[in-house]
């Protein structure tokens, strides 16, 4: 086999995503992009209000109105700002959790982030991981079908990523202007994640 196409990445993997993005986004000012889980919004799982129990100093931006308007009307989002256009002011961190998949043009959504970055402040992204034993299980459950495929995954989706990919998809989004701080498998490996800093364009 041909080397050119073995990559080698330095990963470094968490088990839970919930303590690792409590650490990171502790004492500072934060937007959790996609909070709303739309179409699966629950308040006993959102990650937005348990980041919020947590007491991260958190603002929520979605474009789904309909489940952020919900969001505002119940009191245990009230202290926190739900936005459904990006906000005109600048965060510490910006988190973006299982969205990406869900994106047509990835360049332009992330993108629009930088400029309400603050100086030094950082990208957390994540998505689902291609290589997870559930996901390569499926080529198993598929062997004997000749002409159709059987997938579990979320209809929206339009993408698996992998730990290389994710880190050089958003690499060539950011003409590689941009720092990777960390690249890895979260959440039972799962997810793969990127955590980078943008450069001045």
């Amino acid at each position: 086999m041909d080397f050119f196409f073995y990559q080698s990445i330095i990963c470094e993997n968490y088990k839970y995503r919930i303590p690792f993005l409590i650490d990171l986004c502790k004492n500072k000012t934060v937007l959790h992009v996609g909070c709303a889980d739309w179409p699966i919004f629950n308040t006993h799982t959102n990650l937005h209000l348990i980041l919020l129990k947590n007491n991260i100093n958190i603002d929520g931006f979605d474009t789904n109105k309909e489940t952020i308007d919900k969001m505002k009307t119940l009191d245990i989002f009230k202290d926190t700002k739900l936005y459904t256009t990006i906000p005109d002011k600048k965060y510490d961190v910006i988190i973006i959790p299982e969205v990406i998949e869900h994106i047509n043009n990835v360049q332009d959504f992330l993108l629009q982030f930088s400029s309400i970055l603050n100086e030094n402040g950082i990208i957390y992204i994540s998505g689902p991981n291609a290589f997870c034993q559930n996901n390569l299980e499926q080529i198993n459950r598929n062997k004997n079908n000749v002409n159709r495929f059987f997938e579990l995954v979320h209809p929206d989706h339009n993408c698996w990523y992998s730990p290389y990919t994710l880190q050089n998809t958003i690499k060539k989004c950011y003409d590689n202007k941009c720092d990777i701080i960390k690249t890895g498998m979260i959440e039972d490996n799962t997810q793969v994640y990127v955590l980078y800093r943008p450069k001045p364009f």
